[in-house]
């Protein structure tokens, strides 16, 4: 898809042990909690990007007796899906599939197994698994805008990038912020890679105006990216939203390189030191903007009390870019 194409298309979840002096072993509180308050726990840290202390909490809610195992299985599964980990998550939900109890839904199981096949790349085996949800998923609208953003999603993924870009944006136009929330922050922190990787490929060459045009075609792109990040921090999905602060600082990134990386300047020699210090100036200016973009970011992270990835990457972005325009 050209930059074109692209422009029109985007434009139409703390440390829970007590306090022990030195030497002295203390049972986490949280040992003695119950079981649902176990997995509101869970859920709290998969919410702050804490993924392995989510699945801490799960295992211990697991080894406790009552009715809340399926539900505390399905967000063990969850933990391993979005720590990078599909396909552990895959198989828990493929056992959940088979002890499922008779007469309740599996629609749920089913759109985590399809996101789960996604996340592993196996996204032909993913659209076949939203085909086998139930005719009720179609008629909540909560659903409907969840299914329709996969489908997009994995049809960009595939040989049906103008399709999928056009699903998605229609879906993101037309659904109200309550309907499928966490999914529409997805489907917006990939149109943010997509325009990001769009921007990357404009290379500075040709004349003066040729490059002022190229300048200006990348600047809308990244600018288009910054649209979609705050509409995801208004969603108030935070781990789609520090996805997003990364690939936003790294369009100011390479947006700045690129510039310091382009062709020579077809302009007078008398000419050239004056062009080169106001392509500096400029070069700072992106850059800047690339800090600030990533100050913001670890500000938010801490905010929340976020406490994995991407935070440690954003701060050392960000100690790089300072020490970039420094040498400048």
């Amino acid at each position: 898809m050209t930059p074109l194409i692209l422009l029109t298309a985007l434009a139409v979840a703390g440390n829970p042990h007590a306090f022990a002096p030195p030497g002295e072993i203390v049972e986490p509180a949280i040992s003695m909690a119950e079981p649902e308050d176990l997995l509101e726990e869970g859920r709290r840290r998969f919410l702050l990007g804490d993924f392995e202390g989510a699945r801490i909490v799960v295992g211990q809610a697991l080894e406790r007796h009552g009715n809340h195992h399926l539900e505390a299985t399905y967000l063990l599964g969850m933990a391993w899906e979005y720590d990078g980990q599909p396909q552990t998550a895959l198989a828990i939900y493929d056992d959940l599939l088979a002890d499922w109890p008779e007469g309740q839904s599996t629609d749920d199981l089913l759109f985590r197994k399809a996101e789960a096949l996604g996340r592993d790349g196996r996204f032909n085996d993913a659209l076949d698994t939203l085909s086998a949800l139930s005719d009720d998923a179609a008629s909540r609208e909560g659903d409907r805008v969840k299914v329709a953003l996969l489908r997009g999603l994995w049809e960009i993924e595939t040989d049906a990038l103008e399709t999928g870009m056009n699903r998605v944006v229609t879906t993101l136009d037309t659904a109200a912020p309550t309907h499928a929330p966490w999914h529409q922050a997805m489907a917006r922190a990939q149109l943010i890679a997509i325009s990001i990787d769009q921007a990357s490929v404009i290379a500075f060459r040709g004349t003066k105006k040729k490059k002022a045009r190229q300048i200006a075609a990348r600047g809308q792109l990244v600018g288009l990216a910054e649209a979609q990040l705050v509409k995801i921090i208004q969603l108030d999905r935070p781990f789609w939203a520090l996805e997003g602060f990364v690939d936003v600082a790294t369009g100011y990134r390479s947006f700045g390189q690129a510039m310091l990386n382009e062709s020579k300047p077809r302009i007078k020699k008398r000419a050239r030191d004056a062009y080169h210090e106001e392509r500096k100036t400029q070069v700072i200016q992106v850059w800047v903007k690339a800090t600030k973009r990533l100050d913001r970011a670890v500000s938010y992270a801490n905010q929340l009390g976020w406490t994995g990835d991407p935070l440690p990457q954003l701060e050392d972005d960000l100690s790089d870019v300072q020490k970039a325009i420094e040498t400048l």
